[in-house]
């Protein structure tokens, strides 16, 4: 029996062949998580699904293998950030290869990621990857959607994750290599009263910590110590080209400072600028190496060193672990950190 030639058949046409109900039809084919429906009717609809022709490329690549063979991305990181796009990359290279689709799906820091269960109750995902931004903290609610995704057994990854719950997968930076590989890096050049560039928060009051940033603060710190010197830790606001902060510069320069480890490279653009204004020479005078990076450190005068955060890399280990353990149920995703790479450039 088939509809060909005429109008294509809808989830009425095939519940009236089946005996079911429409919505029976609709948890079979959409593969409805929680429903208890016997196999033999499960049978009964796929087999009046494919006699009428009930048969969406979507669709019936589903009732043939059971799953949705596609993931979702949902991310409290900033979209606007320039290594989201790093993100996306590392993610689709995966699901590329696997034969996975990818879903974005929309999320405002919402307590209740509706859109992201829907799709999983109707069998349109398989399981989620999730970017969080760990120097966020609390703001970016990784706890609050660990917990959802555990609570409606939604098969998951983390990326960029701060917490450390046992039975999640994070896929993280090593930001603590980053900081001592950066300090590191000058030491191998000749620098022996490096300082450490911190950041203050919003609101300019005091020193900004959350675990990204004392973890790269403690690697400088940890390189420094072991390598017989003292540590010094300044913080700045996030914009600081004004004559007060040329005066905290000063100071440390007459503190004989000869490199900086700064922790964003955002403020080592900043730094070096406010250096060459205030007549110091980069890198013969003073050496600068930031602890993450930017697409365009290259392009200034001089170029900026700085450790670079991998996250594609991160992306991609996350994905492929996740396809993994939804293809072969005795594979458990194991958490993984990364070490940034090392970009070597004029202010070294």
């Amino acid at each position: 029996m088939s509809n060909k030639g005429s109008k294509r058949a809808t989830i009425l046409d095939v519940a009236r062949l089946a005996g079911v109900s429409p919505s029976t039809v609709s948890f079979v084919i959409n593969n409805t998580k929680g429903q208890t429906i016997s196999e033999e009717t499960r049978d009964r609809i796929t087999a009046c699904a494919r006699a009428l022709g009930y048969r969406s490329s979507y669709s019936a690549s589903r009732i043939r293998r059971g799953n949705a063979q596609t993931i979702a991305m949902l991310s409290t990181y900033r979209r606007e950030a320039l290594y989201f796009l790093d993100m996306i990359n590392g993610i689709t290279a995966e699901t590329s290869a696997a034969g996975y689709g990818l879903i974005l799906c929309p999320c405002n820091r919402e307590p209740m990621p509706r859109l992201c269960l829907e799709y999983y109750q109707e069998g349109r995902i398989d399981g989620v990857v999730f970017i969080s931004s760990a120097h966020s903290e609390q703001e970016s609610m990784e706890e609050e959607y660990i917990q959802f995704f555990q609570e409606h057994h939604i098969p998951f990854t983390v990326v960029y994750g701060y917490t450390d719950h046992d039975g999640v997968c994070y896929s993280n930076a090593n930001l603590y290599a980053d900081g001592r590989h950066a300090a590191e890096a000058l030491l191998e050049r000749g620098c022996r009263n490096i300082h450490f560039i911190g950041a203050l928060d919003k609101f300019n009051a005091e020193p900004y910590l959350p675990k990204t940033e004392q973890a790269r603060q403690n690697g400088y710190t940890d390189a420094v110590h072991e390598a017989g010197l003292e540590e010094h830790v300044v913080c700045f606001p996030r914009d600081f080209r004004s004559p007060e902060h040329q005066a905290l510069i000063r100071r440390t320069m007459d503190l004989h400072a000869d490199g900086y480890v700064v922790c964003w490279a955002t403020l080592g653009v900043q730094l070096i600028e406010l250096l060459k204004e205030m007549g110091w020479r980069i890198p013969q005078d003073v050496k600068v190496i930031a602890a993450d990076t930017l697409p365009y450190l290259s392009c200034m005068t001089p170029s900026l060193s700085a450790i670079r955060v991998p996250f594609k890399e991160m992306a991609a280990y996350a994905t492929r672990s996740l396809i993994q353990s939804l293809n072969n149920a005795e594979v458990k995703p194991v958490s993984k950190s990364f070490d940034g790479r090392l970009e070597i450039r004029d202010s070294t």
